[in-house]
């Protein structure tokens, strides 16, 4: 099933630009002093907000509008992953918008938040690799084996059709790495999709 293969691959590279952002993000908070004004502090709000966009506009919005619909009501197994992964997208898009929160208030002076703030982060992170490893190893899978070739087929072209992300990968983490180790990770994932015999229309979006 050459269409499902690139369709999982894909998201899968999306996920793990979102790891990678996660752990630049937990690299920052182990800095020393990360929470005085300048460079740290702007960087931080800036992964953020990429990963919320990232996520919103990238695989969540291909999974939500794609895969989802489909796969609800082949199986209760189906639903009940569905079920948990819909309420983990809220929980994490709950803790990431207390994190800006907390950081604009840490921006303005409120330095009895950073120990929240890191603690919010943390929680996030949690969350969003506990739905990225529900994706990656239970629904992919899951997906594979409850929807026909034609049906990904249609995910495959509905996908392509997509407008590219507007904050791209490499523009949220070179803001914590000007070395550009995001570039790297970036030419892995659209060798892994290639390796799959994706087209080239069907990419990090």
């Amino acid at each position: 099933m050459l269409a499902a293969q690139c369709v999982c691959s894909l998201l899968q590279a999306e996920h793990a630009v979102i790891r990678q952002t996660l752990a630049t993000l937990d690299e920052m908070l182990r800095a020393q002093a990360w929470w005085q004004p300048g460079m740290s502090l702007t960087r931080m709000k800036g992964l953020l907000h990429f990963l919320g966009s990232f996520r919103d506009g990238g695989p969540h919005l291909k999974e939500r509008d794609q895969l989802l619909p489909l796969m609800r009501g082949r199986s209760s197994e189906a639903d009940r992953l569905i079920a948990l992964i819909e309420e983990g997208q809220r929980q994490a898009a709950f803790l990431l918008a207390r994190c800006l929160q907390a950081l604009d208030r840490i921006a303005a002076g409120e330095l009895r938040l950073v120990g929240e703030l890191s603690a919010l982060v943390e929680q996030h992170r949690a969350e969003v690799l506990r739905l990225l490893d529900h994706e990656d190893r239970a629904l992919f899978s899951l997906a594979i084996q409850l929807l026909r070739e034609e049906e990904w087929s249609s995910i495959a072209s509905a996908m392509s059709r997509l407008p590219a992300h507007p904050g791209t990968p490499s523009a949220g983490l070179a803001a914590a790495d000007e070395s550009g180790p995001d570039q790297a990770l970036l030419q892995r994932t659209a060798a892994r999709a290639s390796q799959q015999g994706c087209g080239p229309e069907l990419r990090l979006r």
